[in-house]
C-alpha cells in the first residue's frame, strides 16, 4: 500500500497511513468569506418542536433490525438488540426523549469503527480509500427517531423535483424525469442546454466549524 513515496508493509503501518490521509482529508476548512457568519444562520427547528418517542416506536425499530449489521465499539450486537428488543424499548425509550429535550448525545455514541474501503480497483492506494464509520447501533436507531422527526417538518418545504436522499426516489427516477423532459421539449422543436457539475468529495467543502457546536 502506497501514499505518493511512502510504501507500508504491516498491518500498523497500513492502518497508521490511512488514519493519517483520513484525518488529513477532514481537517476544517478555511471560513468562505462569502459564507454568512453563524450567528446570522437561524435553524427553525427545535428539539421541543419534535414528538415525544414512544416504547412502540423503539420497540419496533430494534424488532426490525437486520441480525447482520456490523455492530459499533460499544460491542452491543443487532442479534442481541432485537431479541431483547421488547426488555430494552422501555429503557431506550426514556434515554432517547432525555437526549432529545437537552440536545445532546452521549459521549460513547458518537465513537466508530472506522473501515477503509476502495473507491474502485486501486486498492494499493492509501488516497483511493474512503471511511466508512460503525457507529453503535443504539445511537442508528436514535438517529432515525430523529430523521423520522425532521423529515415531518422538512418534508412539506422540499421541491418536488428533489430526488436524492427521499423515500420512493432515486438516481433512477431523476434520470427518468430529465428523459421524459428532454424528450418532451424535442418533440415540441425546442432547444435543450444542459449544465453538469461534478459534487465528488462535496463534504470536504463543508465549512467544520459551523458543525463543531
Amino acid at each position: 500500500m502506497t501514499l505518493a513515496d511512502s510504501t507500508f508493509k504491516s498491518s500498523s503501518d497500513k492502518a497508521d497511513a490511512l488514519n493519517k490521509f483520513f484525518a488529513s482529508v477532514f481537517l476544517p476548512r478555511p471560513q468562505n468569506p462569502c459564507s454568512p457568519p453563524l450567528s446570522t444562520v437561524t435553524v427553525p427547528v427545535t428539539p421541543t418542536a419534535f414528538s415525544d418517542v414512544s416504547v412502540e416506536e423503539v420497540w419496533r425499530l430494534l424488532n426490525n433490525l437486520s441480525k447482520s449489521k456490523a455492530m459499533g465499539p460499544d460491542g452491543i450486537s443487532a442479534r442481541l438488540l432485537k431479541e431483547c428488543s421488547e426488555v430494552l424499548a422501555p429503557s431506550l425509550t426514556a434515554l432517547f426523549n432525555k437526549s432529545i429535550a437537552i440536545g445532546k448525545v452521549p459521549a460513547d455514541w458518537k465513537y466508530a469503527n472506522i473501515v477503509p474501503v476502495p473507491k474502485n480497483n486501486k486498492t494499493h492506494t492509501v488516497s483511493n480509500y474512503r471511511p466508512i464509520s460503525l457507529l453503535s447501533l443504539v445511537s442508528k436507531a436514535l438517529e432515525h427517531v430523529v430523521h423520522n422527526r425532521v423529515l415531518y417538518i422538512v418534508k412539506p418545504l422540499l421541491h418536488d423535483q428533489q430526488h436524492g436522499f427521499r423515500s420512493g426516489k432515486s438516481c433512477i427516477t431523476r434520470f427518468l424525469d430529465v428523459v421524459y423532459n428532454i424528450g418532451k421539449a424535442l418533440d415540441c422543436g425546442k432547444e435543450i442546454s444542459m449544465i453538469y457539475s461534478d459534487f465528488s468529495q462535496a463534504f470536504d467543502s463543508v465549512p467544520h466549524n459551523k458543525l463543531n457546536f
